[in-house]
Formats: C-alpha cells, sequence, structure tokens
C-alpha cells in the first residue's frame, strides 16, 4: 500500500509489519530487482500501529489486516505481491506450507515423501523445524533425522536446520556453530549457510551476515563468503554495487564472495 508509484520509492520510507517474515523478504527482492529501488525501512506493529503517521510513504500489510475494506482508503497505489512476483518472474509463489502429522520422525518423513521430487529438497529445507520440537533442541538427533532424507534433500536439510536452530537460540552463532559440528563433518558447512540465510532474511541486510562468516570455521569460510555475494546479488541488482561490498569480506575470500555475486544474478 503506497502513496507513491513503486518506482518512485527510492530513499522514501517504507514501514514493514513485525509480524512478517516471508512477505518482507519478497518485498524488498521486488522493490531491488524489479523497480531498482533501495528504501529506508522501519519496523511497525500493525495490529496498533499507523505507519504512515510515522512518514511512511508506504506500508507492508498482511494477512486479515490486509483484507480490512476500510484499511488507508485514500492511498492511490495498492499492490500484490504475489501478483507482483508473478509478472516478474512467471511464477507462483507460496507464502507459507501447512503441514500436520503424528510428529515422528517416519511421519515426517513420509510428508515429504509425498511431494514430487523436485520439491523434496524444499521441504527437507523446513523439516527442522518440526525436527526441533519432536528431538527438543538436540541437534544430534535432529542431524541424524536428516541424514534419512533422501539424498538429494540431505543438504538441504543440513541447511534448514542451521537457520532454524540459529534462531532458536536468539541469533546466538556460538552454540549453532557448535550444533553443526555434531553431525555428518563432510556436511557442516551446508549447515552453517543456514547462518547466512538467517541473518540475511531478517533484515536483507548481508553485514550480519558477513560477521557471521568470519566466525566460521576456515574449511567453511569460502563458501559462507560465495552465498553472501548471492544475497548480495539480490539485494544489490546494480553489479557494482554488489561487488562493492564483497571487497569488504575477509581478503581471502573476496573472490569466492565475487563469484556468488555472479550465480547470483
Amino acid at each position: 500500500m503506497v502513496a507513491l508509484p513503486a518506482g518512485a520509492l527510492g530513499g522514501a520510507r517504507i514501514g514493514l509489519p513485525s509480524a512478517s517474515a516471508t512477505s518482507v523478504v519478497l518485498l524488498k527482492i521486488l522493490l531491488a530487482r524489479r523497480w531498482g529501488v533501495e528504501a529506508d525501512f522501519f519496523w511497525f506493529d500493525q495490529a496498533r500501529e499507523d505507519p504512515f503517521a510515522s512518514g511512511a510513504a508506504a506500508a507492508l500489510f498482511i494477512g486479515d489486516v490486509a483484507l480490512r475494506p476500510g484499511l488507508h482508503p485514500g492511498l492511490p497505489v495498492r499492490l500484490d505481491l504475489g501478483e507482483e512476483w508473478w509478472r516478474e518472474t512467471g511464477l507462483p509463489f507460496a507464502f507459507a506450507v501447512w503441514q500436520c502429522g503424528s510428529g515422528g520422525d517416519a511421519e515426517l518423513r513420509r510428508l515429504c515423501a509425498g511431494e514430487d521430487a523436485r520439491h523434496q529438497p524444499s521441504c527437507w529445507a523446513y523439516q527442522p523445524i518440526a525436527l526441533l520440537v519432536v528431538h527438543g533442541l538436540d541437534p544430534r538427533a535432529v542431524l541424524a533425522a536428516c541424514d534419512r532424507a533422501p539424498p538429494a534433500a540431505v543438504r538441504d536439510c543440513y541447511q534448514g536446520f542451521g537457520k532454524q536452530y540459529l534462531g532458536a537460540m536468539g541469533g546466538d552463532a556460538e552454540p549453532m556453530i557448535d550444533a553443526c559440528a555434531r553431525g555428518n563433518r563432510a556436511l557442516a558447512t551446508d549447515c552453517l549457510l543456514g547462518g547466512v540465510e538467517y541473518f540475511t532474511d531478517l533484515d536483507w541486510n548481508v553485514r550480519p551476515g558477513i560477521a557471521f562468516c568470519a566466525r566460521v570455521p576456515v574449511e567453511s569460510k569460502e563458501r559462507c563468503y560465495a552465498l553472501i555475494g548471492e544475497r548480495l546479488a539480490l539485494a544489490h541488482p546494480a553489479r557494482g554495487d554488489a561487488e562493492s561490498a564483497c571487497r569488504r569480506v575477509e581478503a581471502a575470500y573476496v573472490r569466492a564472495c565475487l563469484a556468488g555475486t555472479r550465480r547470483g544474478e
């Protein structure tokens, strides 16, 4: 919901609802890639706060609030993110997936087995959310369950575990880095890449992810910084901006970050 056309929002204040995660990231991707816009974002509670009273030129609303017929009727432009994503990519967008089962590992495996082969890795990337509940935040048990995923999905499960475990730890990197070492050591880096996802998805800012990569074991740094590069390419469609940001990482890994920007285009 905006007071200006989306392409005119460069440098403008845009309100983001604290109740959202997926929609916030989608909005930032669309602003950067579809409209070439970098804005000044701030959080607001959509149940109690009016972002336009705080100087917003645009604001994202989700869920029931977004469907209210009397929501800011005077604003001239309203955009549906799913529709804009389809116009940009020609692809559908899944804002959420709901699954249920008895809660055991076998039942969870059957839930993902019901998806076709193309979507099983994505399904397994989110299985650690349920597995962490089933196993009480026990890293060894969750990663052992990931080891039993279909071969094409094991790495996705490890990366998903890293992201979700870091969230469960409130963003504290040390226990997450330790947890990633408790599964298959050959997949520890895949687990750590979940940290880059976690930190960049918070507010589409790679600086916390760069700080995270500086803390991971040396054998994981190259892939860690390469993923930073991929995220930079999404956040900064102009190659020069992404490459400039890569030159601020640890000197030994600038090349890995730059290679990532090319993969992320």
